[in-house]
């Protein structure tokens, strides 16, 4: 076994998770805008400087909605009360 390897199995590495590709789960809890209208529990929403795709209950676009999960690279969206 080599130095590096006997090195790297007594010290594990403690760095937290960066969450590099969980890009939807730090938009949970965000305020974005409906872009495309919301009809039969599909649309799209406005992120910054791009589109995703969303579920949730119909909406016009122009309303503002909250995040509160995703499935994959869906964003699953609820109206601001």
């Amino acid at each position: 076994m080599t130095i590096g390897r006997r090195w790297y199995h007594r010290s594990p590495s403690t760095a937290a998770p960066s969450g590099l590709n969980e890009r939807t789960a730090k938009l949970i809890g965000r305020t974005v805008e409906v872009s495309e209208p919301i009809v039969a529990g599909e649309g799209r929403v406005r992120v910054g400087d791009g589109a995703w795709t969303a579920k949730g209950p119909d909406m016009p676009a122009g309303a503002r909605v909250r995040i509160t999960g995703a499935a994959g690279n869906v964003l699953l969206v609820e109206p601001l009360a």
